[in-house]
């Protein structure tokens, strides 16, 4: 049934405004024209309130860094794939991955740069490219993003 009054967005308003300022600052340059030429599309998706119930007018402008853009969107997009992708492409938010425990498997803590291939694909699927390592990179994906020294070494 048709509903012409149906609201069904594909993109929020916050991740349209953020998608903005990254786009104005990277076309700019980066940079203190990159800066100005997003900050009316940060401070926008920084000031509207969340559902029509909180105020975010009180929240202080912050400079619209590639940084600051990225972890405003890794807020707004919480728990959305999407996050992941644009930290593979940004490095932004700067993570540091758990620790591998004594009892892993994993080598080393890493942050996975692809979705591995589930247990019933591998078994149905004789066409999947042979991956030695699980954390493997996409052909077409960019370098692992640098790895912070982690917070527990002594």
């Amino acid at each position: 049934m048709y509903t012409p009054d149906l609201r069904q967005p594909l993109v929020t308003f916050a991740e349209n405004k953020l998608i903005a300022a990254e786009a104005a600052y990277q076309v700019s340059g980066g940079g203190a024209a990159g800066q100005a030429a997003a900050q009316p599309y940060l401070d926008a998706e920084r000031t509207t309130p969340n559902y029509g119930t909180t105020s975010f007018a009180a929240l202080p402008s912050i400079p619209a860094t590639l940084q600051n853009i990225m972890e405003e969107k890794y807020i707004a997009l919480f728990l959305n794939i999407e996050v992941w992708n644009d930290f593979k492409r940004t490095c932004f938010p700067t993570l540091t991955p758990a620790p591998a425990t004594t009892s892993s498997t994993i080598p080393q803590a890493v942050i996975p740069g692809r979705l591995p291939y589930g247990q019933d694909e591998l078994n149905a699927n004789k066409n999947l490219p042979q991956i030695s390592d699980r954390f493997a990179r996409n052909h077409n994906d960019p370098a692992a993003c640098p790895i912070p020294s982690p917070l527990w070494a002594p």
